[in-house]
This record gives C-alpha cells, sequence and structure tokens, in this order.
C-alpha cells in the first residue's frame, strides 16, 4: 500500500469470514494490485520507498514551489503569484539562533511541495513548517565548524543538493534529514556559490580559488565532467536552458554554455570589458526570450566603488552572439530577473547598480590593534608596540603591576594610532575607497536594451552594510570563522504575477517596485519597504501560494499575500 499504510482487511457490506466475502475481497485487492502497478507504470503514482535518486527512472516527481534560489528554470525570477499589497506587517520572522547575530544565514528560502521551508545558515541546513515551526536541522558531517557556506537546491525528488566548505557535496532526503552520499573531488570555494542541479545532474564550482566546475550524477554523487574557465568563477549560479544544457559566467562576465551531461563547450563570449581582468559577484541569467544576461562590473574585487563602472549584455543562448549591451555607472554585483512589467507586453530585464560595501569598523578596530601588520597602519602600530616592550622593565621597577601597567601604555600610546586609522578608514581618506554608497535599479527593454525606467534609492552613508557592525562582537564571539556577512548591495530580484519587483538592499529594506504612472522614473511614492534591519546576500525574495518569503543576513521574514 502507500506510505506504508494497512490494506483493508475486508470490504465493506460483505462479511470478511464468508466464502463470496473472501472471493470478492481477493477480486477486489487483485484488481488494486493492478491498478496501482499500472499508475506506477506510467509515473501517476509512486511509493516513496520505491527509489531513492532522482536520477532513476519511476521516482516520484514533486512539484515543488521555489526549488532553487532563483525559483524554476522554466521562469527563473519570476512567480505566477502576487506580492503583499502591504510590507508593513509581516506575518513572521524567524532565526537559527538563540539570537538574530548568533550565526549567519547565507541562503533561502526554498519551498517544497508541501510548503515547507529550507533556510541555510553556516552551521546547518533548518527545515521549517510554512509558519516557521522547526521540522528537522540538518548538519553535514564535515570536518569543520561551521560547515556550510553554499546555497543548495532541491530536485524534482525528495532531495537536496548541497556543499560543505571542505569541498565535500551531499544529498539528503528531506523527508527524513537522512544523508544518501556525500563525496569530496576537492577543497570547496570558500564562498557563497550554488549547487544547482537538473535532469539528474548537479553543477557547482570547486577549489579555493574557485577554478573548475565540476557536474556530479545526483544518484551516487560520481563525477560526470569538470571544466575550466578563463577566469576564476565568484558565486557560481548554473543556469539550465531545458535543452540539455548549461550556462554560467565566470567573474570577468565571460559567458559559457555546455553540454550538460558531457561537459563540452559550445560556445564562450563576452568579457574583458576593462582595460584589465574584472570582478563581478553576480552571475549570468537566461531569460524566456532565448537571450541569456551577464552581469559585470569595470573594476577588482579590492577596489571598487560607487562609481568604479558595471554594465549588463545580452547575448543570444543558442549561439553566444551578443545583442545589445548597456555601459553603467555603477557596478552590477547580482542577477538579472526578466519578465513582463505592468503596461509593457515585452519582455523587460532588472538590472541592480551598487558598490558592495566593506567591513564594519569594529573589525577593523580588531584587526589593526590586534592583528597589528594586516593593513596599512600595521607597520606604525607595531613600531608602537616595539617602544612598549622598552617601558615595560619601566613598568615593574615603579612597583605596579605588570600587566595593569602595560593595558594604560597600551590605551595611552596604541589606541590613537588606531582610532586614527578607523577615522581615515571611515571617512574615505588617506587613500581609501569611497565610504558613502550610492545605488540604482534599472528596467531595459530585454529584447533591445531600451531604458524603460529606474529608481534612484538613497544613499547609505556607513561603511558596512546593515547588520555586519551591529552583529560584529556576537558574531566574533560564537561564529569567528565569520563575523560578518559581507553581502553584496543586493540580493537577486524576483518579478511576481502583478509585474512588480521584489529586491532587497544593503541598508535592510525589502522593495517592491512598480512605476504606476509609466513616467521612467519609480519615485518613493512608488515604492513599498520595509525595514529588516540585517543587509542581503543574493537568493532573493520566494513564493508559495499565500505567502512570499526572503532570507537577509541573520533572519528569515515571511509575509502573506
Amino acid at each position: 500500500s502507500v506510505r506504508g499504510e494497512p490494506a483493508p482487511s475486508h470490504i465493506i457490506g460483505l462479511p470478511s469470514g464468508t466464502p463470496e466475502g473472501m472471493m470478492a475481497s481477493a477480486e477486489r485487492q487483485l484488481w488494486c494490485f493492478a491498478i496501482v502497478a499500472a499508475l506506477l507504470q506510467v509515473g501517476c503514482l509512486s511509493a516513496e520507498d520505491t527509489c531513492r535518486g532522482s536520477g532513476e527512472r519511476g521516482c516520484r516527481t514533486r512539484k515543488h514551489f521555489w526549488p532553487r534560489a532563483r525559483g524554476h528554470l522554466e521562469n527563473y525570477s519570476l512567480t505566477n503569484l502576487t506580492g503583499p499589497s502591504d510590507l508593513s506587517e509581516p506575518w513572521y520572522t524567524w532565526f537559527p539562533g538563540v539570537t538574530r547575530f548568533r550565526t549567519v544565514t547565507v541562503c533561502g528560502p526554498l519551498i517544497d511541495d508541501e510548503q515547507n521551508l529550507y533556510v541555510t545558515s553556516v552551521h546547518s541546513i533548518h527545515k521549517l513548517t510554512r509558519d516557521g515551526k522547526v521540522i528537522w536541522e540538518f548538519r553535514p558531517p564535515c570536518p569543520y565548524v561551521t560547515p556550510i557556506c553554499d546555497c543548495p537546491s532541491l530536485s524534482t525528488g525528495s532531495e537536496l543538493f548541497g556543499m560543505c566548505v571542505t569541498g565535500h557535496v551531499f544529498a539528503v532526503d528531506i523527508d527524513t534529514a537522512q544523508l544518501l552520499w556525500m563525496v569530496q573531488y576537492g577543497v570547496g570555494s570558500g564562498d557563497t556559490s550554488y549547487v544547482e542541479n537538473h535532469d539528474g545532474v548537479v553543477v557547482f564550482e570547486y577549489d579555493t580559488a574557485n577554478t573548475r566546475a565540476v557536474a556530479l550524477n545526483t544518484s551516487d554523487g560520481s563525477m560526470l565532467w569538470q571544466f575550466n574557465p578563463d577566469a576564476p568563477f565568484w558565486n557560481l549560479m548554473a543556469v539550465f536552458p531545458g535543452d540539455d544544457t548549461v550556462v554560467f559566467q565566470d567573474m570577468d562576465a565571460k559567458v559559457y554554455r555546455l553540454g550538460l551531461h558531457n561537459g563540452t563547450l559550445l560556445w564562450k563570449n563576452g568579457g574583458g570589458h576593462y582595460i584589465w581582468k574584472t570582478w563581478s559577484d553576480g552571475g549570468a541569467m537566461i531569460g524566456p526570450n532565448g537571450l541569456v544576461y551577464a552581469a559585470s562590473s569595470k573594476s577588482l574585487v579590492a577596489n571598487h566603488h560607487a562609481t568604479s563602472g558595471g554594465g549588463v549584455h545580452a547575448y543570444r543562448i543558442d549561439t553566444g552572439e551578443l545583442v545589445w549591451q548597456r555601459h553603467l555607472l555603477r557596478p552590477f554585483f547580482s542577477w538579472a530577473a526578466i519578465g513582463k512589467l505592468p503596461g509593457r507586453d515585452s519582455y523587460s530585464v532588472i538590472v541592480t547598480t551598487g558598490a558592495n560595501a566593506y567591513f564594519p569598523w569594529k573589525q577593523e578596530v580588531r584587526k589593526n590593534l590586534w592583528g597589528v601588520a594586516e593593513s596599512p597602519g600595521g607597520l606604525m602600530v607595531l613600531l608602537v608596540m616595539v617602544l612598549l616592550q622598552l617601558y615595560y622593565g619601566t613598568c615593574s621597577r615603579r612597583g605596579l603591576k605588570m600587566f595593569t601597567c602595560r593595558f594604560f601604555c597600551y590605551l595611552v600610546l596604541v589606541l590613537p594610532v588606531g582610532l586614527i586609522y578607523v577615522g581615515m578608514y571611515v571617512t574615505g581618506n588617506g587613500g581609501f575607497p569611497v565610504r558613502t554608497f550610492e545605488a540604482d535599479i534599472y528596467a531595459y527593454d530585454a529584447d533591445t536594451g531600451e531604458q524603460q525606467w529606474v529608481h534612484h534609492l538613497p544613499s547609505w552613508p556607513y561603511v558596512s552594510a546593515a547588520g555586519d557592525s551591529e552583529g560584529y562582537i556576537e558574531r566574533d564571539i560564537f561564529v569567528p570563522s565569520r563575523p560578518v556577512c559581507l553581502p553584496a548591495a543586493f540580493n537577486a530580484p524576483t518579478i511576481d504575477a502583478r509585474g512588480t519587483v521584489w529586491v532587497g538592499y544593503m541598508n535592510g529594506m525589502v522593495l517592491g517596485l512598480r512605476d504606476e504612472n509609466g513616467d521612467g522614473v519609480v519615485e518613493e511614492d512608488e515604492v513599498l519597504h520595509f525595514d529588516t534591519k540585517g543587509a542581503f546576500l543574493h537568493s532573493g525574495s520566494a513564493f508559495a501560494p499565500g505567502i512570499m518569503a526572503v532570507v537577509n543576513c541573520d533572519s528569515m521574514w515571511v509575509w502573506k499575500t
């Protein structure tokens, strides 16, 4: 019987002990077995325990509502559901620790066919009911205190695929939290990349330098192929056009299309958008119009700033031919969303531009007062520390306790030097990057690149993203391997059925944008917004019937729709 339920012992209306009853019961059971067998054969019905891996034939197919960070491969970044009409009152918020800063939430939510939600923190993968009750927490058996940094995905069956910092890739049964398999072919990427899957293949980036894309069989984790790009990856998210190919970009915004099951390079194009190799932690996204959109910047990771420049570049998925591109004032550090906006018949592409924030000033204080020579001001601090050594004997001869004297000398001599450095860091003086962040969101015609509207966000006057400074001390104690989130400027946008664009910015705001009057500028009175007090990594808003959910760096927020 299905799901292990006991078969009925008799047929209602006939005594089971009579010959007629026993014959009718046997005949009925034979018919039931025949019907079930036929349904299993055509894939209409299956028992959960008939198979394990999603790559096996006859496995149960499940229609998950939000199986990956960007939704469904048939319509990435889109939903046929509508978002909330008012953000002011979330249904609930949930965080995985004792306090919101006891860990870092890096991905989610994913939403399965039963409307359970999956949130990934650096410690565990957490499965919750629709209303926020924890069902299970899975901590992969990887040899690291905070094992997870990559974003998992759901199969079309009952598996979740993820990866550890150590490079161990794993599959988990989402109903039981049982580990199905775990393999290792290298070391992990160390940043927030994506473990994507389709048609029996798992694709992800590998190595600390992000120099490989690797594909595994979903059934057992055996390797299918590996691929080395021309420039390293950064936060690789493979996307699948549905034609037995896979598409992704490297950090220099060069796009690649490969055979999904054999790894054969079909084409590559793009990159080289500046005089040197560039860096974007965004990625390529495919649209329903046959184009793929790459995200670029005009700078490197160490020196990007508010006006370092960026671009969006549209290529044909089938041939790799460049169709159009727009060079922008600010870098593009996220993924595009392609869909239909209010009052428009053609597809639009949403592009979020703005520089990423930096490390919080509290971390700079710690790094430069205790880590000494790890920064530009380190040599000066080191010199002062050497001078302090000369005073230690003087302290003891004065009869003071050595610890008290050294601490006093530290406050008098070292602290001012550190504060001078931190002041330079926060204000942007002394050759440090610009510290006031500005950002814009654009809508372009997806086929031509013609601008349709723009929204200018308020300036962000702080050196770090929302939540990173506030949570630094607690995270440094309890999550020393990742004391800050250090997010990108935006999470990935999602377009709902009404054409509202949902996106989160590093000031902690969830935004819902619509150009209601069609004047080409989305003003503040055309924006829904809610302050979550924390910035966002890339996953973006997720939808299921009746709910919209988004994860920032410390919590999940859920609204009823």
